[in-house]
């Protein structure tokens, strides 16, 4: 919590990184707020929270997806380089380690464009955010460009405006 008490005494914005670190983020977002002090840059606290987003066209792909996203995560953090499959990685995931690897995972949004818009209303009160910060969890580079389609639709951006898009 340094650094949500070092930022609200500084008066900056404060960034959380509760998409893959959610443990403290109920504590840091009502320390900051409590502790912040107005600066030259900013008259009010400002909180960004970060949330991973698995977005699909229905909600059984989005649970695929988020299940492979799961291996994936395992498989990096607990393969040591070794080939693990499916049925192995399944395996970790229900172990004590897994669970605390998935835990990571916490704050994510699985699901349509109208689950993914809810979960992000909620999420943004939770975590008495002005801003979030996304992470697109994906298992192919096609199935993030779409989930970041979802998204988009989801928020009510035109995907040719948002940041990152030609000309944006």
């Amino acid at each position: 919590l340094y650094g949500a008490t070092l930022a609200a005494q500084l008066g900056l914005p404060y960034s959380f990184a509760s998409h893959f670190a959610p443990t403290h983020l109920e504590h840091a977002v009502s320390t900051y707020p409590e502790n912040f002090q107005p600066s030259e840059k900013l008259a009010e606290p400002y909180v960004i929270a970060a949330v991973n987003v698995t977005a699909a066209d229905t909600h059984e792909d989005a649970v695929r997806q988020l299940q492979g996203v799961y291996r994936e995560r395992v498989r990096s953090m607990a393969g040591r380089g070794r080939f693990l499959t499916d049925e192995q990685l399944d395996g970790i995931i229900e172990s004590h380690h897994g669970r605390q690897i998935i835990d990571m995972l916490r704050y994510t949004a699985v699901g349509t464009r109208d689950q993914i818009r809810g979960y992000l209303e909620d999420f943004t009160r939770t975590a008495q955010a002005d801003e979030l910060m996304i992470s697109l969890q994906a298992t192919s580079q096609e199935e993030a460009m779409r989930g970041m389609d979802i998204l988009a639709e989801a928020w009510e951006l035109d995907p040719a405006h948002t940041a990152g898009a030609p000309g944006a």
